[in-house]
């Protein structure tokens, strides 16, 4: 016998005889954070938490009021969200590498017993993640849903072992020193805050995205911000103002601050319409295509430094300023919040290139099309 997964894990050893889930009054905990014990108790409110004495992290699920041993898990080494789930007629048992692996392996846990009505099967499931991040894009453009339902889906969402939520922002989160942007049911700051607390929990990273080029029609039709459009274009900023640079980084950095327990931020580059031609040749666009997004900034700084240096010296700029190909995806470097914004925006030079050619039009003879460079300022 075995039980349909989503996704399947890496081994799954069922046997005879089952385990009632709701006769297993005393869960015995180690390695978690409070955080997420309490989410664990709200999904199974029958049960007693108390910190256990194994060596290792994990979670037991007894029938009676004395933990039995639990085995140290026998996984991959150095293998983050690895875990073990043994299930016993008497009790139930997660061993993982790391506290994000007691967490998957509950999730398999409930999903058995939404499947099996409360008596799970006795055996053996071993899984550890074949992707490090498997994420989903929730675009707020079209849909806010209420913060209530944004953290239910979420949850839901991490029960199938999604860890990583993209969440494009827009004129949905309540900016405080960029006033005029937000709509009225924009997420709080205090919202955010909490939305930190909540993923970190599950083990969830929130990636938010804040457009920085183009995209912008909800802030650019707004009368305040209207002169940074691109020769009056509806949703593309003007590179070259550094009011646009300070306005993204006090954006960026707002929201940022609320999530001091999330490590990437999407800076968002695509729609771009305003191009400059560069003469084929001047840029090998496979270059750029075939480098992974978290190794572009540190590659693409090496491949292109000659190619960029030969752009702006076409467009009549100072070839010896050029620093750093910039791309639209950026892992923040260390622990420090929005380390992103010195790395993107406290160059002298800041050059970005969509990689990949013009499909069609007056351009599409050339190898790259460069979409803006300017002059960057604190």
């Amino acid at each position: 016998m075995n039980i349909d997964f989503l996704p399947p894990p890496k081994s799954q050893k069922l046997t005879t005889g089952t385990c009632s889930v709701a006769k297993l009054k005393s869960a015995f905990y180690r390695g978690l954070s409070e955080a997420t014990v309490r989410l664990m108790a709200e999904d199974l409110p029958f049960a007693s938490f108390k910190k256990g004495r194994t060596s290792h992290p994990s979670l037991i699920l007894a029938a009676a009021s004395a933990a039995p041993s639990a085995k140290r898990p026998d996984l991959p080494v150095n293998t983050p969200e690895a875990y073990v789930l043994r299930v016993a007629p008497d009790h139930i048992e997660i061993s993982a590498t790391d506290a994000a692996g007691v967490w998957m392996g509950f999730q398999t846990l409930l999903l058995m017993r939404q499947d099996t009505n409360g008596r799970i099967p006795c055996g053996e499931i071993r899984d550890w993640p074949a992707i490090r991040y498997r994420g989903i894009h929730i675009d707020l453009k079209g849909y806010q849903p209420t913060f209530g339902r944004l953290v239910e889906m979420i949850r839901l969402l991490s029960r199938y072992k999604v860890n990583a939520i993209l969440l494009e922002l827009e004129d949905k989160f309540r900016y405080a020193k960029t006033p005029g942007i937000c709509i009225s049911t924009a997420y709080t700051p205090a919202q955010f805050r909490k939305l930190n607390d909540l993923a970190a929990a599950m083990h969830v990273q929130i990636i938010p995205k804040i457009q920085c080029l183009a995209h912008v029609d909800y802030l650019l039709k707004q009368p305040q911000y209207a002169h940074l459009r691109e020769n009056g274009h509806p949703y593309q900023y003007c590179p070259r103002k550094p009011e646009v640079h300070k306005l993204w980084r006090t954006m960026a950095g707002e929201v940022m601050e609320c999530l001091p327990d999330h490590h990437f931020l999407h800076v968002g580059g695509d729609l771009f319409e305003r191009v400059v031609a560069v003469a084929p040749g001047g840029v090998i666009v496979e270059r750029a295509a075939q480098v992974g997004p978290f190794e572009q900034a540190r590659q693409l700084a090496l491949l292109c430094r000659g190619e960029l240096a030969l752009v702006l010296a076409q467009l009549g700029r100072d070839a010896g300023e050029v620093e750093l190909l910039v791309n639209f995806f950026f892992r923040l470097a260390g622990h420090e919040p929005f380390r992103i914004a010195r790395l993107l925006l406290g160059l002298e030079e800041a050059v970005f290139v969509e990689p990949q050619p013009a499909r069609d039009g007056p351009l599409a003879h050339h190898d790259v099309v460069l979409l803006a460079a300017g002059e960057v300022s604190e």
